[in-house]
């Protein structure tokens, strides 16, 4: 079985790995998270830091793990969690010194990276912090991690690197497989830019929610960067469509918004540059402005990482014909006039969910299966049957898709606060697996997978098999397919997510007792939600208005949203004005 979590390794191009000791205690602190990529804790447990490996394929936006001095550039950053106090000469391992046993996984951590990235075993390319001014001729500030063994000091340094390189080699033999190079996750090339009048219809509900792109793939507009940072209307969307492709494996930078996601939407030189490297990878022009090219690449990639999923109703390889009938609107098309309030409620002390997860909810929900919803007579087990006091009594099936929503908004509250992304539990006492580690917005676990074949099934169409790493991932990465999930599981049991308990359910498997308000989402449930979540459901509750198509030449007085026009066929651009209020 593998040491190294499969969601940690990053497809994409690395030079070298160099371990350290982090000078800290047995258990990874947040500075030790900040630094390395991955660290092996003093009962010899492997966890990630808070950069991937990717961040360092360049270091040149400051978004990376600084694990070595001027070297962290292609450099993977290994660390045993140890050697607080510790002082060089005369020799003190401090109180927590380095294992032998921490080393040893140290090694196989190594060994499977050399494995994935195939990096060859030199004293350049496999080393010690300690190794590296003297191996590569970079100056370091006196370092001498990882150099020296408390449990055989008479060792030299460089017998220590020594053993260090002939370990891993050891290591790398056993694994079976000779060492390949990595490669990055193929992205389909996008085809030639549609001509005028063509129009290509987004696939992906992420990209397809979005007005603004809509608009791109309808039109001749095109976002470009701003001369300076600021909000831009869509690039949301294109930001957490990046992301997603990060996470699916694919070598682009992760875009990252600051404390409190504050630059969230915000065009600035990080969106710039995975753009950049995104358009690079697909063989399209290199200039970070989203028009119909790289908006329709960025689709491609999420329908085929299945990281996007289908919009309802379309599909792969689509008829011209029928795609461009299927994107001309009729005068006077629905649109959802959305405004989120009685949704928007607090739970507990996790706050209030973002409107943009409130979107998806909908989205998903007004697409979602009616027989995920469909009334179990006697199923005691049901989400259903526990939250009738509070919601019921249930009605038509948009009634109880609405209550559905509205247990997945206070139970993902709970749960992650709303983030897509969460990773595993930290909390919990029991040792994590690859089948029990939790993940996404509601924390599901590969092994709830026992619950219902019809689980199994949905995973396995969606991920393509059952795999716990590839379940993690696809929970973090694919909204729809994590809301479906939970909405399924929770048809099956309430017994895999704590929150779901009710009354004295806790107490009959645990000595632990139900906090109420605290660890309960049942005195959160809001039946205003519910009716706000069903008005956003049903079709009768959409407003009427005019949709104005924007013509191929950019006319004056023309609508305008802060960007660009263009003709498909690379004719000149005008700028058009970014303050002029929409139409």
């Amino acid at each position: 079985m593998p040491t190294i979590p499969g969601n940690l390794l990053s497809r994409c191009s690395m030079k070298r790995v160099i371990c350290h000791w982090s000078e800290g205690n047995y258990k990874a602190n947040s500075t030790d998270l900040e630094h390395y990529h991955i660290l092996v804790e003093g009962d010899g447990t492997v966890r990630g830091g808070d950069h991937t490996i990717l961040d360092n394929l360049s270091t040149s936006d400051g978004n990376y793990a600084a694990h070595t001095l001027n070297t962290n550039t292609g450099s993977i950053g290994v660390a045993c969690c140890c050697m607080v106090g510790c002082q060089e000469s005369p020799f003190i391992p401090g109180s927590q010194p380095m294992k032998k046993s921490q080393w040893d996984v140290m090694i196989k951590v190594v060994a499977e990276l050399c494995q994935f990235y195939g990096i060859p075993v030199t004293p350049t390319t496999v080393l010690g912090h300690g190794e590296v001014q003297t191996n590569l001729g970079i100056t370091q500030k006196g370092k001498w991690d990882p150099m020296v063994w408390p449990w055989n000091t008479a060792k030299t340094r460089a017998q220590v690197g020594a053993a260090l390189r002939n370990q891993v080699a050891a290591a790398l033999a056993k694994l079976g497989r000779s060492t390949f190079a990595v490669r990055a996750t193929p992205i389909p090339t996008v085809a030639a830019a549609a001509p005028d009048g063509d129009s290509y219809r987004l696939r992906s509900p992420l990209l397809a929610n979005d007005p603004t792109l809509c608009q791109i793939a309808e039109t001749s507009l095109v976002l470009v960067p701003p001369e300076h940072p600021k909000p831009v209307s869509g690039i949301e969307a294109i930001q957490e469509a990046i992301n997603r492709l990060t996470t699916a494996g694919v070598a682009v930078p992760r875009v990252k918004f600051g404390p409190s996601d504050k630059f969230r939407g915000w065009f600035g030189p990080q969106t710039a540059r995975a753009l950049r490297i995104f358009q690079r990878l697909t063989r399209i022009d290199v200039d970070a402005k989203i028009g119909d090219d790289t908006l329709r690449a960025l689709d491609n990639a999420l329908v085929s990482a299945g990281v996007g999923g289908l919009m309802q109703g379309a599909s792969a390889g689509q008829p011209k014909a029928l795609r461009v009938a299927a994107t001309k609107p009729a005068a006077g098309a629905l649109i959802p006039a959305r405004k989120f309030i009685r949704t928007l409620a607090k739970v507990f002390n996790r706050g209030s969910p973002k409107p943009e997860f409130l979107e998806e909810l909908v989205a998903w929900g007004k697409s979602a299966p009616e027989k995920i919803f469909v009334d179990q007579p006697g199923n005691k087990n049901d989400v259903y049957a526990s939250v009738i006091k509070e919601l019921g009594p249930f009605k038509d099936i948009t009634h109880r898709k609405a209550c559905m929503l509205e247990v997945m908004r206070v139970l993902a509250g709970f749960e992650s606060s709303w983030k897509w992304t969460e990773g595993v539990d930290t909390s919990r006492e029991s040792k994590d697996t690859p089948t029990n580690s939790e993940a996404g917005a509601w924390q599901v676990s590969a092994d709830s997978l026992r619950f219902g074949q019809d689980l199994k099934d949905l995973v396995a169409r969606k991920v393509g098999n059952l795999n716990g790493i590839e379940f993690q991932r696809a929970m973090k990465a694919d909204h729809p397919l994590a809301m479906e999930y939970i909405a399924r599981l929770v048809r099956h049991t309430r017994m895999h997510n704590g929150p779901l308990y009710k009354g004295n359910e806790r107490s009959r498997i645990s000595r632990l007792e139900l906090r109420g308000k605290e660890q309960s989402i049942y005195p959160w449930l809001s039946r205003d939600a519910v009716a706000e979540f069903q008005a956003f459901l049903t079709p009768q509750r959409l407003t009427r208005r005019r949709i104005t198509r924007t013509s191929r030449r950019t006319k004056k007085g023309g609508r305008s949203l802060g960007i660009s026009a263009k003709r498909r066929s690379g004719g000149r651009k005008v700028k058009k004005a970014a303050n002029r209020r929409s139409k």
